[in-house]
């Protein structure tokens, strides 16, 4: 994709344009970070020309192939949130504040089948036991041999909303302390005394992705959908938000001591 779009003159930014996205995105779809969607490819393709009509329809066929080639795809997840664990499973540095729950990356199985049964009640235990497996997948990114890095902050309410039995709360305070220890992961809580906790107090993820000059992207999680802030300046807001946050937040020995304490 890049070489057409090099080949017609098109930059970026004008690509971009073309279907309603940032040049960031442009160039994580080059650099095969993003899923590409048919959709855009099309009119990527139909924008820089040079193809006639077999095969252009042959790479938008590979597209539609490539988004369904990721180990998520066996999971039988929703379509909005395949296209969330496709952006994670390339990123190189996930920041994640959580103002209720403890967030994905850190739940033990326990406590993410007691959310997931709780949010909805209704789902069969074979469907709830699949979607647990696929957390713990999306975990195993923490502990590999070129491990995401994971910034964690959890607000304080966290600790108090109880998910699962008293023993799972306790499993999964032990865990918080456990990951805490790992060179890759910073956990920190943010007290209900942090003035920011109120200014900022919006769950929120920050992914970044490997190489220069991508501002990464932020990613809101609401019931039954997922949006994306691209924009620089507004990814730079949320970053800016989250290091206020971090600088109220206890510091990781204190988070630490804290699990352990509830953990007992």
């Amino acid at each position: 994709m890049r070489e057409l779009r090099n080949r017609a003159g098109i930059t970026t930014v004008e690509a971009a344009a073309t279907i309603g996205a940032s040049d960031a995105k442009i160039s994580r779809l080059e650099r095969g970070l993003t899923p590409l969607r048919p959709g855009d490819v099309r009119l990527l393709l139909d924008s820089y020309g040079g193809l006639d009509e077999s095969e252009r329809d042959l790479l938008v066929r590979l597209a539609a192939e490539s988004g369904r080639r990721g180990w998520w795809q066996d999971y039988d997840l929703p379509e909005w949130f395949n296209a969330y664990v496709g952006l994670e499973s390339a990123a190189s540095t996930v920041a994640n504040f959580e103002t209720h729950l403890i967030p994905g990356l850190l739940q033990t199985p326990a406590y993410a089948q007691a959310l997931i049964h709780h949010a909805q009640p209704t789902m069969a235990a074979e469907r709830v036991d699949l979607l647990v497996r696929a957390r713990l997948v999306r975990q195993k990114r923490l502990v590999n041999d070129d491990p995401l890095r994971l910034r964690a902050l959890i607000g304080e309410a966290a600790l108090h909303c109880v998910v699962g039995t008293p023993d799972e709360m306790q499993e999964q305070f032990t865990h918080l302390a456990t990951m805490s220890r790992a060179a890759n992961v910073e956990i920190r809580v943010v007290p209900f005394t942090s003035p920011a906790y109120a200014v900022h107090g919006r769950s929120v993820v920050i992914l970044d992705f490997p190489g220069t000059g991508d501002p990464g992207l932020a990613y809101f999680d609401h019931l039954g959908k997922g949006s994306y802030v691209e924009d620089d300046a507004q990814v730079a807001a949320h970053r800016m938000a989250f290091e206020l946050l971090v600088g109220s937040a206890l510091s990781v020995e204190e988070s630490a001591k804290l699990f352990l304490d509830r953990g007992k």
